[in-house]
Order: structure tokens, then sequence, then C-alpha cells
């Protein structure tokens, strides 16, 4: 019996998984390298340092709002993030998932904050971010970054 070429790739393909998946699996020292990197990212944004977290990104880096904006690039990133450290606070950052392969890691964080309404008035926020991180020279820096926020019921 002779197996179909469509056969033969499906066969490989699962047979190979396993192998890839296990390859993704970030290992300890990435994910506590990208949870510093993270660290770092929420410190410099707490402290309102949007000059410093835009070299935190690759030079053609992209950020994707909840409302579908799209920003791209160091210079543009820097002037969108000056504006958000000026509506948000006390911003928590937590990596939740990791997987990498070489000098690419993506993953998820979860973040809460403190954000400013159009009235001035603080209210509680959360959400999610998706990532990719690249690896240059002995630093990760954010090559892509997808922002869900969810706006939280005020306390009662």
């Amino acid at each position: 019996m002779r197996l179909q070429p469509p056969i033969m790739v499906v066969l490989g393909i699962a047979l190979g998984m396993p192998a890839f998946a296990q390859q993704q699996n970030a290992t300890e020292a990435v994910r506590q390298a990208i949870q510093d990197y993270i660290t770092q990212w929420q410190n410099r944004f707490n402290e309102h340092n949007s000059k410093d977290l835009a070299t935190m990104y690759t030079s053609n880096a992209v950020r994707v709002f909840p409302d579908g904006r799209i920003i791209i690039g160091q210079k543009d990133i820097e002037q969108g993030l000056a504006r958000g450290v000026n509506v948000v606070s006390n911003l928590l950052l937590k990596v939740e998932d990791v997987k990498a392969q070489g000098d690419v890691a993506w993953g998820y964080v979860h973040w809460t904050a403190m954000q400013k309404d159009e009235k001035g008035t603080s209210q509680p926020v959360t959400g999610n971010s998706t990532n990719t991180w690249v690896r240059e020279a002995d630093s990760w820096k954010i090559v892509q970054e997808g922002i869900v926020q969810i706006l939280l019921p005020p306390p009662k």
C-alpha cells in the first residue's frame, strides 16, 4: 500500500508537533528575563518616563489598541506613551504565559491600573496584552503589542 503525498504531509506534521511544541516552551531563564523586562517597563511607565519606555521597543515595533488604532515605530510609540502615562497610574503587570524559540518570545501579560475618564475621575481598568519580544544583543525588546482593556464597574 502506498501512502498519498497529502497523507504523508499530515503524518509528518502530526508526528513532529510534540517536538515542535516542546521547543516552544520558554525556559525558566527566558521566562524570568521577560518578567524582569516587564517589571522594568512597569516601573518606567509608573515614573512617567515615556522616553525610556520607547527604547524598550524595536525601531519598527507595532502597538495595537482596543479601539483599533495602530502605532508603528519608536517615535510614534513614545508620543503615545507620553499621553498614556498622564491618564493611567498604578500600573501592575504580570507575565501569564511565555513561549520562545531562539531569539523570539511571545506570550501575554495581565495588567491592572487606574485610568482617568474624561471628567478626570480615576476608575479601575484591567486587561491583557499579547506580546512578541525579540532579543537584541543582551536585552529583550517589544516588536508587537496588542492591548485588550476591560473597564471594571465602579466600586459600590
